[in-house]
């Protein structure tokens, strides 16, 4: 049997709606809660980002001990322009300056608030030439890290290393560090350092010439030349040495008969 149902009149539904409305809040109190931590979040984040713009870099100041670095720097630093106060702290900063100046040796930057910046550079000191395989001519420092192209314009008075790959070229910087500290005075003469086909043949300017085998025990070979040129009668004169037979080295001068020694 049916029931009859009394519709109530559009005020109490009105009424009843906001109830149920109110009801639901009510119901579900972390919904309340999650729409409080949005608006906290909200004005939080933007006062940040706000702060993060206010203590941006205004003002630099660049010193180095060469003048072309110190202004490639001042250069890169207006280009990076605007520097909020995120991206311009001192180790975000120092590494992409790095990137974009490989000359860079060695970076410090001091940030100082509200608004400056004071970064100190030393450039690095070019210790050879590498001629890679595809035709690229790039500068070496010395710690056998091939670090850029040469420049157009750009002319160096350094060895040139004549050979396939980046650990050669440590190797060979090894190589003339040792000659370095032996005696500085006959790294100045040495022009090419070539290897290929398992042998390393040094030239020099005034037509000396030495030649031993690529292997463990090169270090040593070298030493062993050094040691016979500082002996009479190799002291003087230029020499052309073969060391690549370990028991046995030809040794001449110029155009002369080779000695085996």
């Amino acid at each position: 049997m049916a029931k009859n149902i009394a519709v109530p009149p559009p005020w109490a539904q009105r009424f009843g709606n906001i109830a149920w409305r109110q009801g639901v809040v009510r119901c579900y109190p972390p919904v309340r809660a999650s729409l409080w931590v949005m608006l906290v979040l909200v004005a939080v984040g933007g006062g940040l980002n706000a702060l993060n713009h206010a203590l941006g870099v205004r003002f630099w100041q660049v010193q180095s001990d060469n003048a072309t670095l110190q202004q490639a720097i001042s250069t890169r630093l207006r280009q990076m322009m605007p520097l909020n106060f995120l991206n311009s702290r001192p180790e975000v900063l120092a590494h992409a300056l790095r990137h974009l100046e490989p000359d860079i040796a060695k970076i410090e930057i001091v940030r100082h608030l509200p608004h400056s910046l004071a970064v100190h550079a030393t450039i690095r000191q070019p210790f050879a030439l590498w001629t890679t395989g595809d035709g690229r001519l790039m500068l070496v420092d010395g710690q056998g890290v091939s670090y850029r192209s040469i420049h157009r314009g750009e002319h160096w008075d350094l060895p040139l290393l004549r050979c396939v790959n980046a650990n050669i070229v440590l190797k060979m910087v090894a190589l003339m560090k040792q000659i370095q500290k032996k005696d500085p005075g006959r790294l100045a003469e040495v022009s090419e350092l070539i290897v290929e086909d398992g042998t390393v043949r040094i030239d020099m300017n005034k037509g000396a010439q030495w030649s031993f085998p690529l292997n463990h025990q090169m270090t040593a070979c070298v030493g062993h030349i050094l040691a016979l040129l500082g002996r009479a009668p190799w002291r003087h004169g230029q020499w052309k040495i073969d060391a690549r037979q370990q028991d046995r080295w030809f040794v001449r001068a110029g155009n002369a008969v080779r000695e085996v020694i």
